[in-house]
């Protein structure tokens, strides 16, 4: 029922935003040496323009976010400064991360990686429309920034099923590396809200 509401209250507030609304920004911070492949990489890929074109079609914010490529901390939402910060390290970790699973055949590492980086910049996004939007949440948040993600690959994106079964596979590759990663009491759901 919890997640049910979630995904319905979520999926009601995607379509409020007036098309006069703010956009999004993209900034990088400088690249140090070594993090100019992952400058690069990022550049090359349609990442921005496709998340820009989900924002500005479905989830237009208040006040414009900013996402900034090459800080220290994150990914992470910083609400103080209505910020999306993705660091350029978190890219490399990605894309290193995905290649091991790379057959060759089925599975493309490198677009696994732009389907990830996307999922988590819809992630971040969705923490971001909850404080401009001013939306209340019953229960936890990410599991609301969790299901913005995943509602509007599956529902605007070609082959968006895909996409994020590809975000997947690099949670449960940290999963399987760092069994401690996640601090899973942001994840789970009390006994009180779920009766």
């Amino acid at each position: 029922m919890y997640l049910i509401f979630t995904i319905l209250f979520l999926s009601g507030t995607l379509f409020i935003a007036s098309p006069t609304l703010a956009a999004v920004k993209i900034e990088y911070l400088p690249p140090s040496p070594t993090q100019q492949i992952e400058h690069q990489w990022l550049t090359q890929q349609p990442i921005n323009a496709l998340f820009t074109s989900l924002s500005d079609d479905h989830f237009r914010f208040s006040q414009a976010v900013t996402l900034q490529y090459g800080s220290d901390d994150g990914p992470l939402y910083d609400p103080e400064h209505h910020q999306i910060q993705i660091p350029y390290e978190f890219i490399s970790h990605t894309r290193s991360a995905l290649s091991q699973l790379d057959d060759g055949a089925d599975f493309d590492s490198q677009q696994a990686a732009v389907d990830s980086l996307l999922h988590t910049l819809l992630h971040e996004a969705g923490h971001a429309f909850i404080v401009d939007q001013d939306i209340a949440i019953l229960g936890k948040e990410e599991d609301a920034a969790d299901h913005f993600a995943a509602i509007i690959m599956l529902n605007y994106l070609p082959q968006g099923d895909i996409a994020l079964l590809n975000a997947g596979n690099l949670f449960a590759l940290e999963s399987e590396q760092k069994p401690q990663f996640y601090d899973f009491g942001e994840y789970m759901i009390p006994i009180v809200i779920r009766k």
